[in-house]
């Protein structure tokens, strides 16, 4: 594929701008990971960057929160964001970046050696703000570099956003957002749609008599998600996550999740723990033909 990409052939810029768009719609974090990706209709703070800004409004306190992934074909995603909450509104920013190894090239010219064969990085900012209480909205724009072995670059910018929707008295969580909008990746003059994505989420939390979540007790969390990407087929997902206090300052969390009608994912399983301000999470993503891929998290609240 990457002899086809230096010859600039036309079937090349076609995989370039499929590839280089797709580091923009990777997980950003283990615990929507472990979730199977349902996260459009949860009020997660920073863990809803990658699904539903206007999820951002849930952070009570600045967080900072890094994560890594190891791919499928041993290729490797690292992430890195800050949230910080304010009376009216929650600002975040962060960066990625994706790594797929090096490759060997051996050019009709006589040349060879090793060369990246994928570098992607991304700068993220956005923001999350309440319209009316239990209605939240959120922005967030992506700006984006793509590099493929070491000879095709690609720049431009993408933007998301969402809304959110928390019913009172219910549990109940409803979203909705779309994803990757902007101009196409140009590698040469030709360009290639981004990977526009549609996502629809419910959400159900278990509350206690007060509207609150039950002090000692389990708190349960529902996700279901319906996702549609441009040219592919509507998906869905669910997610569970079971999470149990263990101290004043402690909690655990189980989490399992399952992709339906999805060509390549499967279910999913992970685990969190939180002891005061630190928070670290884990997730193994199951492939139906590749090796799994794994994601961890670690965060620190201000």
């Amino acid at each position: 594929m990457f002899l086809c990409l230096l010859a600039h052939s036309q079937k090349a810029r076609a995989e370039i701008a499929q590839i280089g768009a797709a580091t923009l719609r990777r997980p950003l974090g283990a615990r929507a990971s472990a979730m199977g990706q349902a996260f459009a209709g949860a009020d997660g703070g920073i863990d809803s960057l990658g699904y539903n800004p206007a999820g951002l409004t849930s952070a009570a306190n600045p967080v900072i929160q890094t994560a890594y992934t190891h791919g499928i074909i041993d290729d490797h995603f690292s992430y890195g964001a800050y949230a910080h909450p304010f009376a009216a509104f929650t600002l975040a920013a962060g960066l990625l970046y994706y790594d797929a190894g090096t490759i060997s090239l051996n050019l009709s010219n006589g040349a060879n050696g090793n060369v990246k064969a994928q570098q992607d990085f991304a700068a993220l900012a956005a923001i999350g703000f309440k319209l009316i209480p239990g209605l939240s909205a959120g922005i967030l724009a992506k700006f984006y570099r793509l590099n493929l072995a070491q000879t095709a670059t690609a720049r431009g910018y993408a933007m998301d956003g969402g809304l959110l929707w928390k019913l009172a008295k219910t549990g109940i969580g409803l979203g909705a957002a779309i994803q990757n909008l902007g101009p196409d990746v140009k590698f040469e003059q030709n360009g290639d749609p981004l990977p526009l994505t549609l996502r629809f989420g419910a959400s159900y939390r278990f509350l206690g008599p007060d509207d609150a979540i039950l002090s000692g007790s389990p708190n349960f969390l529902l996700n279901l998600d319906g996702v549609k990407v441009r040219d592919s087929e509507t998906t869905a997902g669910a997610g569970v996550e079971l999470s149990l206090p263990y101290s004043d300052y402690g909690s655990a969390a189980l989490r399992l999740g399952s992709a339906f009608n999805s060509p390549s994912d499967s279910a999913t399983i992970g685990f969190g723990i939180k002891e005061s301000r630190f928070i670290f999470d884990y997730a193994v993503g199951v492939k139906r033909a590749v090796n799994n891929m794994h994601h961890f998290s670690l965060g620190f609240k201000f």
